[in-house]
């Protein structure tokens, strides 16, 4: 559902007024763009609606994510939106993830 959500938003970015930086920089000392800060949010909404994660770990924050309330056992960690400092220049972009038990 967040990958969806995701490509909608790339799509549409340019509607949208999403191009350009948000203004703050992430773990990797990289400057974060508006769709970099609308991945993160999806990625973190649609995981901690499925109720199965406890613990994420995203590019986006340097902190480790808790999901107050969760039972669940596994730990996400993504790239919510890799390759955004390209998307101004019509590059391919995606996500990445991996899950740990």
């Amino acid at each position: 559902l967040a990958c969806k959500a995701i490509s909608t938003a790339v799509r549409k970015a340019g509607i949208l007024g999403m191009y350009g930086l948000e203004g703050s920089v992430n773990v990797q000392g990289e400057e974060v763009k508006k769709l970099d800060i609308l991945s993160h949010d999806n990625f973190v909404s649609a995981l901690k609606y499925s109720t199965k994660v406890g613990v994420m770990v995203s590019e986006e924050v340097e902190d480790v994510i808790i999901v107050n309330g969760s039972n669940g056992k596994y730990c996400a960690v993504f790239d919510p939106l890799d390759g955004s400092s390209n998307i101004d220049c019509n590059v391919s972009v995606g996500s990445i993830f991996g899950i740990y038990k």
